[in-house]
């Protein structure tokens, strides 16, 4: 799995989202950092922040995009994001302020993984977050790990894989205690197929059709004329796989009960299960 490839296999997203429309005159950004400390500080649902912003800024589309990803994408590697930062910085994670290790989380995410800022505008961003959150004592300290990682990151020396569980641990920032469960049930070849699944981008959700409202393909076209990419689903006639949706709650076929979320795999089970239309149901 060589680690020289690792940046070119990540998409692109949106560019750098503007400042949001509210009385408070946030950057996305600033958004970003409270997201992460409620998150990863104060132990709060990533999706009940993010869906709170997003109540209480009406950002526009691409910003909020760039939200989410930015969001969802660093809690999900933080295991790997932490040991590049520590791998840079003469402080541990561990023992940095709240708000500065989210900082750079945050700006090593950008660095990594959304190519389309230039590092140097990430760095910059990222020492005024710290200026604008009464750090400025410290903007140097988060200019010069991040200075460091930009010019380093690619040739960090990852664990090996003798190390089995430290090894998927860091690269698929997962758990060690997780991928020891799975690899003592798995073993390790199966494991890292694993959880390489779990880091596939853009994964999108699937839609179940409720065709008592309305047919398959009144919701399909409903959906493609608000920019969703529309798939069919991999495993069950009446799923849909959708892509480039935003809001779910803003979708025509949602607001009419024509769609409601479900995994394809519960799908199945309810098809597969021998019902008829007098069997008792809970």
């Amino acid at each position: 799995m060589p680690q020289d490839n690792k940046r070119n296999n990540h998409t692109g997203r949106p560019a750098a989202g503007k400042t949001a429309r509210n009385t408070t005159a946030k950057s996305t950004r600033q958004l970003a950092l409270e997201a992460m400390v409620s998150i990863m500080e104060n132990g709060e649902y990533c999706d009940k922040v993010l869906h709170g912003i997003l109540e209480k800024y009406p950002l526009e589309q691409r910003d909020r995009a760039f939200l989410m990803r930015l969001v969802e994408g660093t809690v999900e590697r933080c295991i790997e994001l932490d040991y590049v930062i520590d791998h840079y910085s003469k402080l541990p994670v561990a023992k940095q302020k709240p708000v500065v290790r989210e900082i750079l989380r945050l700006a090593v995410y950008q660095i990594m993984y959304m190519d389309q800022v230039p590092d140097s505008a990430v760095c910059n961003e990222a020492v005024k977050l710290a200026c604008t959150n009464h750090l400025i004592p410290l903007k140097g300290f988060v200019n010069g790990v991040l200075r460091n990682v930009v010019r380093f990151y690619e040739d960090t020396p990852y664990p090996k894989a003798k190390d089995e569980v430290r090894h998927l641990s860091v690269w698929y920032s997962m758990p060690e205690w997780i991928v020891k469960r799975f690899i003592d049930r798995y073993g390790f070849g199966q494991t890292e197929e694993i959880l390489q699944n779990f880091l596939q981008e853009d994964r999108g959700i699937s839609l179940r059709c409720n065709l008592s409202k309305a047919s398959r393909e009144d919701i399909i076209s409903s959906l493609q004329r608000q920019g969703v990419k529309v798939e069919p689903g991999r495993l069950f006639q009446d799923a849909l796989h959708i892509r480039n949706y935003g809001r779910l709650n803003e979708l025509e076929a949602f607001q009419k009960g024509w769609v409601q979320v479900q995994d394809e795999s519960s799908l199945i089970v309810g098809a597969a299960a021998p019902v008829d239309g007098t069997d008792p149901r809970l």
